[in-house]
């Protein structure tokens, strides 16, 4: 069994603020490039960044880098399905099919 206080010192001492803009800007760039393939804040596109943010790690390699692109997907990820179940006006920036997307 996990103890709390193993995890709150993790997440919050975990990463430092140079990792936090890193991930921060990875998000960023990110979120830009696949809203035009894949959307940006549904279920779908949630579920797809996820898997990426999981994959990125056997193909980008353990590294910082690795790591903060796979965290930068994961939380994009996430927030696209919340953004998705929570729906109405909280979901900015939502994006409708557009000629050339893949989904």
């Amino acid at each position: 069994m996990v103890k709390l206080a193993s995890v709150i010192k993790n997440v919050g001492g975990g990463f430092s603020i140079t990792d936090a803009l890193t991930i921060a800007l990875m998000k960023n760039v990110e979120e830009r490039i696949l809203t035009n393939y894949i959307g940006n804040g549904t279920i779908q596109s949630g579920a797809i960044k996820l898997g990426l943010g999981y994959a990125s790690g056997r193909f980008l390699g353990k590294d910082k880098l690795g790591k903060s692109a796979g965290m930068a997907l994961a939380i994009d990820g996430a927030e696209d399905i919340l953004l998705s179940i929570i729906g109405g006006s909280m979901a900015f920036g939502q994006v409708e099919q557009r000629k050339g997307m893949v989904i």
